[in-house]
């Protein structure tokens, strides 16, 4: 077939229609003869494609006619079902190679152990192009790129618009800019030889000659005028829009910030996810980030008008939720939803809900193997399910029949089952062959409604809680001839809800309407043993253990779901909150989370409440914790290449050591006694051979640390005064000390065993915090007067102040610290708060936004990660905060209180940094990798949080001039 076009765009034409107009002309202008329209031809459905009746057979021809196929990559992109077909077509009938991306939104992370893309971290690529295998595809990044800028004029997009060009003409990258300077040289001179042609015309020409090309210069000139005014026209009024768009995204984020500070989570993440629809960039996600960062949920679930039982598959990769829908005629009916839950923050439904019984499925266990789904209905009936394919559950045999409704189902294993009913009945079938099922026994008799069953994990033992209060255990390992182990024991004084067994079958939890939940010991099963009880504020409706039975979820009246440490017991904290918009706004519906259910590998939480909502959480939120040494030190500062630290301590003693399994860290030299007082700083040289210590109101020391285990000091100590900080310049032959009584001195270290002192900086007060910006021979000196001053040393013998000093802080500035490149000034005051300066420019240096209140006494350190988007705070009031500045115009706290030592100080190669500085603590390490993860699904985990995006209504009300998006659409 024809190719016509040299590539096929494919996008979300809600978030990227104008990106894809840019681009497409950019590609077809790259590297244009002089003399043609275009240099290719580009398919872009909303220009190339006549009106057809019969869309997609045109899209297929489009495709077909392409060489290359571009995917505008956006999380609008990823959630459009156009675009997946569009894809799937593609690779179903092109090499993978010929398929390019260019994210203009969202993340993209390439795996390359599994040579596919990282499912858990990509929010930006739709499903057909996760699991094909092979190579990274070719891709380039469009982010952040302001509409103004969209244009070949502007150096940085047309080199990302050659990298996706090179391929459709065949040339390498640097061929193809090479044959476009040719081109353009070649176009200037044809102008100019047309001119001096025209000139010469004009002068040999006739008087009408001159006359007629006169006229044709001045029409030319006033269309070229006409021309440059409608494209001055067209570049105002989109600067206009996104004037507009700026106005409305600070107005939406900020009515977000007021709703969350007064408690109202989902209106302020509708608004932030609308704010988001108008530009994905950082500051949108920012505000994204903070709405969801404290609420764990992943995942907000609806498609039955009630929910009573919830079940995952033993391969966690199913979540069945069993309840009833409503007919027209308002018959109850009792249903199945099954969903897949393998990306838990974008679960599918896998088909409409099943309707089975004639009254609501109370209860659904799925079989250890995974191959069978029992279902107990409120009609008295229960059946099985063949569950080989999720998509499409079959009925397996007859219903088993029973004289009441059946409120709880269990597989004691995969060939027997286990029902029981409000008659006081508790039934053991054989299900070997599940087609026909056979009773085995006599009923198991209770004195009241059975309300709710468990089964230990072997098999062999049963529990089961009545309407009285009653607990029963029974061994059913002999089904034919089970035994009642005890005389059932009153638990409570109301109706048993719930029963769960530990995983290791030697703690029994039950819950009740007497809003009581019990923790009960059974190692001896003949003598039930209480061991603790929690009184709550409503009856309670479920318990579960996590799988490793360490925690046990509670659930009853009420939104919250609770979570109790069961062998230490310090307390309970709220795990997550089934709350649902619909009903929060319908006061006199009752909001009962009536099961919970871990996944099988305890990282997920489900929760299903009455009125048909079903949340998922994260089980273990991602938290920093540390990894305690086996030393202690007053100071602790990881080496350039992160694999050990030198410490110091208050003696003033210094020893280093390895880091690199911190629980075993293995001490390399040392303790070297050194300064006469505490050390109060650290610093290494960037070629890591280096290290400089001083001491409080005490001196300066060099250390030769080039050897990975080694520590000699060179030279004597020198007298520095008051010392507070230390640091070394790039060229690792200079450095700085700040002194509270000599001000910042430089000094030549050359000859470090023997350092020569350069001079001292204009005194701008007491000296007290100093840092260095390597990349661009940047000095900051702050000091207890607050004035903050930066000072160009590229040349350490002149150095030279820039600009005026930083507006002073009444408090005084303790600690300051720069970020990796540079851009960013972060300073603590001694009264505890924090602020941010943008120093790129360090001759007009802006604040950025407002002093953040962290700590309730003066902020000891400050460490910025290695990638710079996150901050360590830490002071002396025993508390640590860590701050994420993808935005730093809205810093967001991330988590606070990982430790009580007050300084921190990040690796400058990995993800992970030191506390250190409580008296007789340990000095501690601390990956800080997952904290990453709280920036991954924030458009899914808003949406969990608002339940629902603004309606028609609402989104009229607060963005009029802007056409209406659903930004949750059901799932």
């Amino acid at each position: 077939m024809d190719k016509r076009y040299a590539a096929f765009l494919s996008y979300s034409h809600a978030a990227d229609a104008g990106l894809s107009i840019a681009l497409r002309d950019a590609l077809q202008q790259l590297n244009k003869p002089w003399h043609k329209p275009r240099a290719l031809r580009i398919f872009r459905d909303n220009s190339s494609l006549a009106a057809s009746e019969a869309l997609w057979p045109s899209i297929q021809a489009a495709m077909d006619s392409s060489r290359y196929f571009i995917l505008l990559a956006s999380p609008e992109a990823a959630a459009s079902p156009w675009v997946a077909r569009e894809v799937t077509y593609w690779l179903d009938h092109n090499p993978p190679g010929t398929l390019l991306i260019a994210v203009t939104g969202g993340e993209l992370h390439w795996d390359p152990t599994k040579g596919d893309f990282d499912r858990t971290r990509t929010t930006c690529l739709p499903p057909p192009l996760f699991g094909r295998g092979g190579h990274e595809p070719r891709w380039v990044d469009l982010r952040d790129l302001p509409p103004d800028q969209l244009t070949l004029r502007n150096t940085t997009f047309r080199d990302r618009v050659a990298d996706l060009a090179a391929p459709l003409h065949g040339l390498s990258k640097d061929d193809l800019v090479g044959a476009d300077i040719r081109q353009h040289r070649r176009t200037q001179r044809l102008i100019r030889a047309t001119i001096a042609t025209l000139t010469t015309l004009a002068t040999v020409a006739s008087a009408s000659a001159v006359v007629a090309v006169s006229r044709f210069v001045v029409a030319a000139r006033e269309q070229a005028r006409a021309e440059a005014a409608r494209e001055e026209a067209r570049a105002q009024e989109q600067l206009a829009e996104e004037r507009e768009r700026d106005a409305l995204i600070r107005q939406l984020l900020a009515e977000a910030d007021v709703l969350r500070t007064n408690g109202d989570d989902p209106a302020a993440a509708r608004l932030s996810l609308a704010a988001l629809h108008l530009r994905d960039d950082a500051q949108t996600r920012a505000g994204l980030l903070g709405v969801t960062i404290d609420r764990p949920i992943a995942a907000l679930l609806r498609s039955l008008d009630e929910a009573y039982g919830l079940a995952y598959t033993p391969d966690g990769t199913t979540l069945i939720v069993s309840g009833l829908v409503m007919a027209d005629d308002e018959a109850r009916q009792g249903a199945l939803q099954l969903w897949d839950v393998r990306d838990q923050y974008r679960p599918r439904r896998l088909g409409e809900p099943v309707i089975a019984h004639s009254d609501a499925i109370y209860d659904v266990a799925v079989s250890s193997d995974g191959r069978l789904l029992a279902s107990a209905g409120l009609d008295g009936q229960v059946l099985l399910w063949d569950l080989t394919d999720p998509t499409n559950p079959t009925r397996v045999g007859e219903p088993l029949a029973h004289p009441a409704a059946v409120t709880a189902v269990r597989f004691p294993t995969d060939r027997r089952l286990v029902t029981a009913s409000l008659n006081g009945e508790v039934l053991l079938w054989d299900i070997t062959d599940p087609a026909r099922p056979r009773r085995v026994g006599d009923p198991l008799r209770h004195g009241s409604q059975v309300r709710a069953v468990a089964v230990a994990p072997d098999g062999d033992l049963l529990a089961v809680g009545c309407l009285n209060g009653t607990l029963t255990l029974w061994d059913i390992g002999r089904a034919d001839a089970p035994v009642r182990l005890a005389e059932p024991l009153t638990a409570h004084t109301s109706a048993v809800s719930a029963i769960a067994f530990s995983s290791d079958g030697e703690h029994l939890a039950s819950g009740a309407l007497d809003t009581q939940a019990a923790l009960w010991s059974i190692r001896d099963p003949a003598t039930i043993t209480s061991k603790d009880r929690y009184s709550f504020n409503s009856p309670v409706r479920s318990v579960a253990f996590s799988p490793d039975g360490e925690e046990l979820a509670v659930s009853g009246h009420g939104r919250e779901i609770v979570r109790l440490d069961v062998p230490n017991d310090p307390g309970r904290e709220v795990l997550a909150e089934l709350v649902d918009p619909a009903v929060m706004e319908q006061s006199d519906v009752p909001v009962i989370v009536q099961r919970i259910a871990y996944s099988p590998d305890g990282a997920w939480l489900a929760a299903a409440g009455r009125h048909g909502v079903v949340g998922v959480w994260a089980a273990r939120p991602a938290v920093v914790s540390p990894t305690p040494t086996t030393f202690h030190g007053s100071i602790a500062v990881p080496s350039p290449d992160g694999r050990s630290v030198l410490v110091g301590d208050r003696t003033g003693a210094v020893a280093r050591w390895d880091v690199t399994d911190p629980a075993n860290a293995r001490r390399l030299a040392g303790p070297v006694p050194t300064h006469d007082n505490e050390v109060a700083a650290i610093a290494f040289s960037r070629d890591g051979r280096l290290a400089a210590t001083v001491g409080f109101q005490d001196s300066l020391q060099l250390w030769d640390v080039s050897d990975a285990a080694g520590l000699t000091p060179l030279g004597e100590t020198i007298p520095v005064g008051d010392v507070r900080a230390v640091v070394f310049f790039a060229d690792s032959r200079t450095l700085a000390t700040a002194a509270t009584d000599r001000g910042v001195e430089l000094w030549d270290i050359s000859e470090p065993a023997t350092p020569q002192r350069l001079g001292e900086l204009e005194p701008d007060g007491q000296a007290w915090a100093l840092d260095y910006a390597p990349d661009r021979s940047l000095l900051a000196v702050g000091g207890l007067t607050g004035r903050t001053t930066l000072w160009d040393v590229s040349d350490p013998r002149q150095p030279r102040r820039l600009g005026e000093p930083l507006p002073a802080r009444r408090s005084g500035t303790y600690v300051l610290a720069f970020s990796p490149d540079g851009s960013l000034l972060a300073a603590g005051d001694a009264d505890g708060s924090l602020v941010l300066w943008d120093v790129t420019d360090p001759t007009r240096v802006t604040r950025i936004g407002r002093p953040i209140q962290l700590h309730g006494d003066n902020i000891r350190s400050l460490s910025f990660s290695v990638d710079g988007s996150l901050l360590i705070s830490s002071s002396w009031d025993g508390q640590s905060v860590l701050l994420d500045l993808g935005y730093p115009a809205r810093p967001v706290e991330l988590t606070r209180g990982f430790t009580a030592q007050p300084i921190v100080a990040a690796s400058p190669v990995g993800p992970f940094f030191v506390a250190s500085g409580a008296a007789q603590a340990f000095v501690e390490v601390f990956d800080y990798s997952v904290m990453s993860s709280h920036r991954e699904h924030l458009v899914e985990r808003a949406c969990a949080i608002a339940g629902r995006g603004l309606t028609e209504q609402e989104w009229a009300a607060v963005l009029p001039t802007i056409p209406y998006h659903d930004t949750c659409p059901p799932l």
